[in-house]
């Protein structure tokens, strides 16, 4: 059976977001500062969030990578298979 996750709200969206916990990423703390959860550790959120990169995103560089971000309420997200990221350094790494 295929389990159809409804879109958040933004107000759930929201409440989702708070609670979650991060973890600093130490490797990048100088170069590319951010935080990141594992999809393991809030499925809905990790889904929700790829959804909305995915519907509303928009394309930037990250040097000579494009990555699609989503900016939402002072943060950049964006996400791989199994880890979603967020900064407040909104710079753009060329």
């Amino acid at each position: 059976m295929n389990m159809v996750l409804l879109p958040m709200t933004d107000e759930e969206f929201d409440k989702a977001l708070n609670a979650q916990q991060w973890t600093f990423a130490k490797t990048y703390a100088k170069t590319a500062p951010h935080e990141y959860f594992l999809r393991t550790a809030n499925p809905d959120l990790f889904w929700e969030l790829k959804r909305r990169i995915a519907e509303l995103g928009v394309e930037q560089l990250f040097y000579t990578t494009k990555f699609q971000y989503y900016f939402w309420k002072g943060y950049k997200y964006w996400g791989y298979d199994l880890v979603m990221n967020r900064t407040n350094d909104m710079r753009e790494y060329k």
